[in-house]
């Protein structure tokens, strides 16, 4: 049964209860008074009838509690009934019968429903058509006199008691189911409210959750990690579709399968179950995997017990991301941060080592100028200044993996850069070494101009033919090329390089390879496998990388047992023509006088400079600081200054040029330097210094820089 239908029962029992006991005790007085009247004038058979129905309802009414809600309708029913029937036959039309016959008619209606009404209106009819039958065929007579009855004013007040008395029953009983009617459909609207909303709360949770699972299978489809459900034995039940570009295997490949299907080493799965065990969870737990095409790749796992209602494990979900760039960036950062660090210790030794160089490079070109042809000073001399070029080189080696070697990058042909190094005389030397091997050069097509620093870049392919030479036991090929490559974002990410294109330098040999022990390592400074002192310093492939690194490219290694390749990428450069330098003639390189001020805070420097410049026609003065270089431009006329980067205590050469500037905005200047900040020597540089010279120099250097200066 329905709540409204059990609601309208309840209703029905309290119309029901309430009419029996209202009944009840309505009739009451006409009980007693129907036995004191059967006393005095006998036991007639309607008043007899009369007495039974009344006790007969009393009865219902005291025991209602335990009679079924049916037999009490009836039993009320059916004495409200025959009460209207003894009426009649007592007193005919005005006996009020009617009454009895409308009240069970409205009642039946209430308790049963309108059918049940309609049958008691013509169980009503019918009798009342019997009545009006036997009454006009003689066969009902009345004792009373019926005029007599109408006029009677008490039987007049008893009809009007009746009437009173049953259509204020009949009244309050309807009352009473209205109320109980508006109370059913107030519960029944509220109920419906109710129901409404929560109809309204459930399509909003099913759109919230449709909206739900759909975002959740964008973001399954779209992230770049793996997601993955498995069973306990590893058999996978779910993968996100970015399986097929992590791993090579489509989702229909790998759901069914077994997980192991994608480690290099099946056993290696027991290293993501057991912390599982002890945990429930795993978060950045590294393995080695293999793609479908046999490629290895290095990935981080964040994985999960899962459980069913009961708490049981039923299997493991997670996630898996491919970690292989990220992992070699960070092997890279790390290895540039240890050559950073050697970095900066060779160059702080370069730097002092320069200062010592100094006299050792340039006094020997000025005892020679003062030597005649033929003295026996001369040869020694000659041997003093080699030696120093020499060391100097191997300081230069030096800054340049500190990364601070001050350099002007012009716009050269990298091709014209390769040619010239295969027609120098150090190439010539490696040839007589190695005449077994073979150099072959193939020239692009394309442009591969590059803005560099051709000193370091033919470095660098000395350093790489070199040691492509020395790999080659026998006879041998090393390949030499020059290419123009665009790079993709792959490429950007796993390189850190700046997206656009590249000129690549190539030098491959077929040698049998590098080991992938020595491969990790063979960019550190004085990691070699070469005997110290005889066949190299250790720094070869450690200017190589960082040469690159500040010519803002990178270096790509690849090796197997048929030999090796490095490529060297280089921002494209903008297009240069080739221009051939006239040769400074001697007498092109004295001056006239002109007057020179040198800054720098070693005696030796300013000395050796003084007495150069001084032999070629200048007038030179000379201040150990950059304060004093001030003060005197304040007092002095200057035509050219130069100026060492690196002053201590005081102020460097870089804020020294910026205080003179504004004191003489057009004063020429030259950086001579052997190590400085490649900040400082650019902004000088942007300030208006016409070039740079390296420490250590020659005096041809020197006089050259000087006087391309001063006519610029």
């Amino acid at each position: 049964m329905s709540p409204e239908n059990r609601t309208i029962q309840k209703v029905r029992n309290l119309v029901l209860n309430t009419a029996l006991v209202t009944f009840s005790l309505a009739c009451l007085p006409a009980l007693f008074a129907s036995i004191a009247r059967a006393k005095d004038i006998g036991w007639q058979m309607p008043m007899t009838a009369q007495i039974v129905v009344i006790a007969f309802l009393c009865a219902v009414t005291i025991f209602r509690h335990s009679i079924s809600f049916t037999k009490r309708a009836f039993a009320l029913l059916s004495s409200l009934f025959f009460l209207g029937i003894i009426g009649y036959l007592t007193f005919g039309m005005v006996g009020g019968g009617y009454l009895f016959f409308f009240t069970t008619t409205v009642l039946a209606t209430m308790l049963f429903g309108v059918r049940w009404g309609w049958l008691t209106v013509a169980a009503s009819m019918i009798v009342l058509a019997c009545f009006t039958w036997l009454v006009v065929g003689g066969t009902i007579r009345y004792s009373f006199d019926m005029n007599d009855y109408v006029v009677n004013p008490s039987s007049w007040l008893t009809v009007v008691m009746a009437v009173g008395l049953f259509f204020s029953i009949v009244t309050a009983l309807l009352g009473k189911f209205h109320t109980a009617l508006l109370k059913i459909i107030e519960q029944s609207s509220s109920r419906a409210e109710h129901l409404a909303r929560e109809i309204h709360e459930r399509q909003n949770a099913e759109k919230a959750r449709q909206v739900s699972e759909e975002k959740f299978r964008q973001i399954l489809e779209n992230i770049q990690d793996v997601y993955f459900e498995t069973t306990l034995d590893g058999t996978i039940t779910y993968c996100s579709p970015s399986c097929l570009e992590v791993s090579g295997y489509s989702q229909d490949e790998l759901i069914g399968a077994n997980a192991t299907v994608l480690y290099n080493d099946p056993d290696d799965r027991e290293l993501l179950l057991t912390p599982l065990r002890e945990n429930g969870t795993v978060r950045g737990l590294e393995l080695l995997f293999k793609k479908k095409n046999g490629e290895l790749y290095d990935t981080a796992f964040n994985a999960d017990i899962s459980v069913d209602v009961d708490g049981t494990p039923t299997g493991l979900h997670g996630t898996i991301r491919d970690i292989t760039v990220t992992k070699k960036q960070k092997e890279r950062d790390q290895r540039a941060r240890k050559m950073e660090a050697v970095g900066l210790m060779a160059g702080g030794v370069a730097h002092d080592l320069n200062n010592i160089l100094s006299g050792i490079v340039s006094y020997p070109d000025l005892l020679l100028l003062k030597l005649p042809e033929d003295s026996d000073l001369r040869q020694p001399i000659e041997t003093i200044r080699e030696s120093g070029s020499r060391a100097a080189c191997v300081v230069a080696d030096l800054l340049t993996v500190a990364r601070g070697a001050a350099s002007v990058r012009e716009s050269h042909s990298l091709q014209t850069l390769i040619l010239e190094y295969l027609r120098s005389p150090e190439y010539e030397e490696l040839k007589s070494r190695f005449p077994l091997i073979d150099c072959r050069y193939a020239s692009g097509k394309n442009s591969t101009t590059i803005m560099c620093s051709p000193v370091h870049i033919k470095k660098c392919l000395m350093n790489l033919v070199n040691n492509g030479m020395e790999a080659i036991s026998g006879k041998g090929t090393v390949w030499v090329s020059a290419s123009e490559e665009t790079v993709n974002e792959s490429f950007v990410a796993a390189h850190n390089v700046q997206p656009g294109n590249y000129i690549v330098l190539s030098i491959r040999d077929s040698g049998p390879g590098i080991s992938s022990h020595d491969i990790e390592h063979i960019f550190e400074p004085f990691y070699s496998k070469k005997i110290m002192g005889r066949s190299g310093t250790g720094l070869g492939l450690a200017i190589v990388w960082n040469t690159v690194q500040d010519h803002g490219g990178t270096v790509r290694v690849e090796s197997s047992e048929h030999g090796s390749c490095f490529k060297l990428y280089f921002p494209l450069g903008k297009e240069v023509s080739n221009q051939v330098a006239d040769k400074s003639t001697t007498k092109s390189l004295h001056g006239n006088g002109e007057q020179i001020l040198i800054v720098d805070d070693e005696a030796t420097q300013r000395e050796i400079a003084q007495q150069i410049l001084s032999m070629h026609g200048y007038s030179v003065e000379t201040v150990c600081s950059g304060e004093e270089a001030i003060g005197y431009v304040k007092q002095n006329s200057v035509d050219l200054v130069i100026l060492d980067m690196l002053m201590e205590p005081g102020i460097n050469g870089c804020t020294t040029y910026k205080e003179i500037r504004k004191i003489v905005p057009s004063q020429k200047a030259l950086i001579a330097s052997g190590f400085s900040e490649s900040q400082d020597v650019k902004a000088t540089l942007n300030m208006g210094a016409g070039g740079f010279i390296k420490k250590p120099y020659t005096v041809e250097q020197l006089c050259i820089a000087v006087r391309t200066e001063l006519d610029r």
